[in-house]
């Protein structure tokens, strides 16, 4: 089964300032996509297992949405601040 719910992933902290943290709790090979306010794509990567790192480091400070998913493109959307 490859669908997910808000409640499956955990995305921390928030406001990052260097790492972002995304854990899943049911293991599933997922993506992850972080774009900026405007809509444009800043970071996209493929992982499986339970967890992931995305350095937000280099990014300008501001309002993102990750957005997670599967295969099946079942989608979990978060804000984050990167200070």
């Amino acid at each position: 089964m490859d669908e997910i719910q808000k409640s499956d992933v955990n995305i921390y902290p928030n406001p990052v300032t260097n790492n972002l943290s995304i854990d899943n709790n049911i293991g599933l090979e997922m993506n992850v996509m972080l774009m900026n306010i405007q809509g444009k794509v800043v970071y996209t990567n493929e992982f499986s297992g339970m967890s992931s790192t995305v350095d937000v480091s280099n990014l300008k400070a501001g309002v993102y949405l990750v957005q997670v998913y599967t295969e099946s493109k079942n989608v979990v959307v978060e804000r984050v601040v990167i200070e």
